[in-house]
């Protein structure tokens, strides 16, 4: 399935119908983990503009009339522009003879040279020149070889070249080189978290238990958080709320869930959790009413399709960490083992009324791919989808994932260290993580620089 369109509308829109401004995105649900590109591009660059000439018209070597009898009237003009590769321009006319004591002779403007891939103006006849005897050549004038501008991404206008006008000289109309202009290859917009990302004043929050706790995830408005602990193969599932990003959280809660040992996952609104199911074949979600009232009991919910498809999951594979994303309309998730090393996935649907289907593959850089079980954890992304954060087995560190917005890949990284399972609040001014505190592992929020 291929959609185009920002990141942005891909959250209102219907898939098969998002546009924006001409730049767009293209998302496949298939099955077979063939590569299908994140969701947002970059604008294509501004039109270049034209090239500068670079020699002008040339320069004139125009010699004054010689002494010795009055200056003859102008020559016609000496060739008319020359086609691009043609000849240059036709024989210029025969300038008028000029008065002289010994009649001077007056030659016409040589054709202008061939101009290569642009249109060189013939330079005007040179006035004859009124000599006792003596002998004025008309103009020569060399059609100006115009390069049409280079031009990446943007329109480039080719550079005109003129003849410059002379008088009595020689006059060569300059090779002019539209010069290369770089209209803008679709450079990359500036983003939510583009910046260094470093984290500053982390402060450990006081809902962390005395387990260690692996940071799941929080709600668009800071409202609503979740996390998970460990003890002797069983997942306890903790969410907390709050009245607003400033206040307290409220006295957590807590239920066990038949869940694997991955990340869970809090949508926008703070009302649906997603997670692993202990087999691995498949996802699962506990759903409420509204922030501050208690999560249900798990089931397959809109992740139904995935249990469905369990056939077509590779022999050896696995389903693992789940990453809501937006307003419910993005899902990433992992398919790992059996030789895979492209482990990040992506799916999407209309609306959050529809069910979620298993999606296509993204694509990620060399450094962080999977081998084995190890794979790039995804646990958060930005605001405008351009950053996408989560832990990588393969650094033994937390990675904060750049998209290109050229080639819709993940192919640069800013390593976060220690922060693990990482997710940025809407504008990435606040960074959520887990990472060693007072009872073992611990839940921070810091200040992003």
């Amino acid at each position: 399935m291929t959609v185009f369109g920002l990141y942005r509308h891909a959250v209102t829109r219907p898939l098969m119908a998002l546009s924006f401004l001409g730049f767009g995105w293209s998302l496949g649900c298939s099955s077979d983990g063939t590569n299908v590109p994140p969701p947002v591009v970059g604008s294509a660059g501004s039109a270049g503009a034209a090239g500068a000439s670079a020699s002008g018209g040339g320069s004139n070597v125009g010699g004054s009339s010689q002494s010795g009898g009055q200056a003859g009237t102008t020559g016609n003009s000496g060739g008319t522009s020359g086609d691009s590769s043609v000849s240059g321009g036709s024989s210029g006319d025969n300038g008028a003879a000029g008065d002289a004591t010994a009649g001077g002779q007056n030659a016409g403007g040589t054709a202008g040279d061939a101009g290569s891939s642009g249109a060189g103006t013939g330079g005007s006849a040179g006035s004859s020149g009124a000599n006792s005897g003596g002998t004025n050549a008309g103009g020569t004038n060399a059609g100006g070889n115009n390069s049409g501008g280079n031009n990446s991404g943007g329109n480039s206008s080719a550079g005109n070249s003129s003849a410059g006008n002379n008088s009595g000289g020689t006059n060569a109309g300059g090779t002019n080189s539209g010069g290369n202009n770089s209209g803008g290859s679709g450079g990359n917009l500036p983003t939510l978290c583009g910046k260094t990302l470093q984290a500053s004043g982390a402060t450990e929050l006081t809902i962390s238990s005395a387990s260690d706790d692996s940071f799941g995830g929080i709600s668009s408005d800071e409202r609503a958080i979740a996390w998970t602990t460990v003890a002797n193969g069983t997942v306890t599932l903790w969410y907390a709320d709050r009245a607003s990003e400033t206040s307290a959280f409220d006295a957590p809660k807590s239920l066990v869930i038949a869940a694997a040992a991955d990340q869970v996952s809090i949508s926008s609104d703070g009302l649906q959790i997603a997670f692993v199911d202990a087999d691995r074949l498949g996802f699962s979600e506990l759903t409420r009413g509204g922030v501050g009232d208690t999560f249900a009991s798990a089931g397959s919910g809109d992740f139904a399709a995935f249990a469905a498809a369990t056939a077509m999951l590779p022999a050896g594979e696995s389903y693992g960490d789940p990453l809501l994303v937006s307003n419910g309309d993005l899902f990433y998730y992992s398919r790992f083992g059996a030789g895979r090393t492209q482990t990040l996935f992506l799916t999407s649907r209309f609306s959050s009324f529809d069910p979620w289907l298993p999606g296509g593959q993204a694509t990620l850089p060399a450094a962080v791919q999977g081998s084995g079980a190890n794979r790039f954890h995804p646990s958060g992304v930005s605001g405008d989808g351009y950053t996408l954060f989560g832990w990588s087995d393969a650094t033994n560190s937390e990675l904060a994932l750049s998209l290109n917005q050229q080639t819709s890949a993940f192919d640069t990284y800013t390593d976060l260290g220690a922060r693990r399972n990482a997710a940025p609040n809407q504008d990435c001014t606040r960074l959520y993580y887990s990472a060693p505190g007072t009872g073992g592992m611990d839940l921070f929020v810091a200040s992003v620089q």
